[in-house]
């Protein structure tokens, strides 16, 4: 059995915070109880304009969001109307009326 974190400290870096808004950086430290750190290489959040999701990742989250409050076959008829928002006149009407209905 693993034994959970005792204590997490967030340290501001001072580099990282020069950059914010504009660039969200951050790095991670883990202290291990058997004297080890390990630490991460300097990394950009995902999903911002500078590293961006791919489709397929973001569909992905969308799903993971929306499926637990939305239920699956509403949020794929959510994601079937964003998809045919370039190509159907009708797509907006129907995606505006999914979009502002009551979760079940």
């Amino acid at each position: 059995m693993h034994r959970l974190l005792a204590t997490m400290t967030l340290v501001e870096d001072p580099t990282f915070s020069r950059r914010f808004p504009a660039e969200r950086w951050a790095r991670v430290r883990v202290a291990l109880n058997d004297g080890r750190t390990l630490v991460s290489a300097p990394a950009q959040a995902h999903g911002i304009p500078t590293n961006p999701m791919t489709d397929d990742e973001l569909r992905g989250k969308y799903r993971e969001l929306a499926e637990p409050v939305l239920r699956q076959a509403r949020s794929t008829r959510i994601e079937e109307m964003i998809a045919a928002l370039p190509t159907d006149p009708a797509a907006l009407a129907i995606l505006t009326n999914e979009v502002l209905r009551p979760a079940d």
